[in-house]
């Protein structure tokens, strides 16, 4: 059912088509002035009734025409009807009248087309929650829409001709000048310009985190830059979240690990003040209190590994890899006891490490952890440090192993082994200790490699964690230093 503004136009159309088809035959045929130019006015009638009404106005516009043509100005005689001449220019008037109506109608179709487009492109874009941006060859914003007011503070036409610089913060204004004249020189990009985060500036001087994603369009022989801006600060809020989840849920796993540690040799020195109570020879009683000396040695060496473990947790330092590797196995010596775990140290390393102490514990002690819970009773924990050399990037640092004889882990774990919440322990575990660790690690320029085997007899997992050995070393790099072979069960 056709609308009612559609149904107007037929009407107009299929009304102009009667009254001016008649009116532009006869002026062809009556007035000397179109004479020289046959069937002009027709052409124009059926162009207009087809623009005005559409197929329907228009085919009428075009038989009244044709008609009108032949009998008024083709056939005035009777005795020509039969002129086959006469046949041939009316079919012709035919044929190009329905070319032109149907190049108008194909163009009213089109223009209706985009109409739509365009009505269509700014209902998404004025409700769209992502600030939609175009600018041009030198930054001017050509388009913003109306999200940029929540976003950035600022309504549409306060930055429409204003600099795209408005938007960001004053350090990075000049590199972006740069990569836009580059781009333009080059067609190079020095960055990705699809998913990229940077800081923000809104209209009242606070800065935000925003993800940015730009393409380049020509346009009339100009360059068109379309982006897409979204703030991030929530997604960032949450992130911070998680991980402060995840430091406190190692507090806890920590905290439970020292109580144990702590409670086995106090119980022995209970006992044994017990014993040596009830005994009156003095060589046995020295024998007892030596032992009890040695049980409280080790809960001092337990309160020492306790305070150095978020030592020097806010910035970078040169660090001993071995002392932070015997830390971590400290922690857990009772559990290793009690399941049985035999580990074996292998420190070779000579250089320090150059990182920030108590994130690279933090790692550590989840990797230890997590091998004890996937090794059996009796099994093997390799730890070791070496000196080792990037492949790729050259820099020289420190590698640390931890490897077990446990049951490995499948290819489809190992794929998602870091995404956070991702778990093997069902409901033991968060799945964020080594999302967190991958990020800690990533954050004092290091890297992981992982090999792992499920097969029988030589199943087991192997991490190696490459450190580098200088404050240069800010970046993650992609870890391809050797991995030694599986310990055998």
């Amino acid at each position: 059912m056709q609308a009612p503004d559609q149904q107007k136009r037929n009407i107009l159309g299929f009304a102009c088509a009667v009254i001016f088809a008649p009116i532009a035959v006869w002026a062809t045929s009556s007035l000397p002035v179109f004479r020289d130019i046959p069937w002009t006015l027709s052409y124009l009638v059926v162009a207009v009734v087809a623009e005005i009404g559409g197929p329907g106005p228009a085919l009428v516009a075009i038989l009244i025409a044709s008609g009108g043509i032949y009998r008024l100005v083709l056939a005035p005689g009777h005795d020509r009807i039969f002129d086959p001449a006469h046949w041939i220019q009316t079919a012709a008037f035919l044929v190009t009248a329905f070319f032109i109506s149907f190049v108008v109608l194909q163009r009213k179709r089109a223009l209706s087309s985009l109409q739509a487009s365009e009505r269509h492109y700014r209902s998404v874009t004025e409700t769209a929650p992502d600030v939609i941006i175009t600018i041009d060859e030198n930054s001017l914003i050509l388009a913003i829409n109306p999200a940029v007011q929540a976003t950035f503070g600022y309504s549409p036409e306060e930055l429409i001709g204003q600099k795209m610089v408005a938007l960001m913060p004053e350090r990075f204004r000049d590199s972006h000048a740069a990569g836009i004249a580059r781009h333009l020189a080059t067609g190079t990009r020095n960055i990705s310009w699809n998913g990229v985060q940077l800081p923000a500036l809104r209209k009242d001087g606070v800065e935000i985190p925003v993800e940015i994603s730009f393409a380049a369009q020509s346009f009339n022989g100009a360059t068109r830059f379309t982006g897409f801006i979204r703030d991030v600060s929530e997604r960032h809020r949450a992130h911070a979240a998680l991980i402060q989840s995840e430091k406190l849920a190692a507090v806890g796993r920590l905290a439970s690990s020292i109580a144990h540690e702590i409670n086995n040799p106090l119980e022995s020195v209970t006992n044994l003040l017990y014993l040596s109570r009830g005994s009156a020879d003095l060589a046995t009683v020295q024998g007892y209190l030596e032992s009890a000396e040695q049980e409280l040695r080790r809960v001092s060496v337990i309160a020492n590994q306790t305070l150095n473990f978020h030592k020097h947790s806010t910035s970078p330092t040169e660090v001993e890899c071995d002392k932070l590797m015997t830390g971590s196995l400290a922690l857990y010596h009772g559990r290793l006891v009690n399941v049985g775990i035999s580990v074996e140290e292998r420190y070779r390393a000579l250089r320090a490490a150059f990182c920030v102490e108590g994130e690279v514990r933090q790692v550590l002690n989840n990797f230890v952890g997590n091998s004890i819970d996937a090794t059996p009773q009796g099994g093997r924990i390799l730890a070791r440090s070496r000196d080792a050399t990037h492949w790729s990037s050259g820099r020289r640092g420190v590698a640390l192993t931890v490897a077990d004889t446990g049951t490995g882990l499948s290819p489809e774990v190992r794929a998602q082994m870091f995404q956070p919440f991702f778990s093997t322990k069902g409901s033991g575990g968060a799945g964020l200790g080594l999302w967190i660790s991958d990020q800690l690690i990533a954050r004092n320029g290091g890297s992981l490699r992982i090999r792992s085997s499920q097969a029988s007899g030589s199943s087991g997992t192997v991490l190696v964690l490459f450190l580098p050995d200088n404050a240069d070393s800010n970046s993650a790099v992609i870890e391809q230093v050797g991995v030694s072979e599986l310990p055998q069960a």
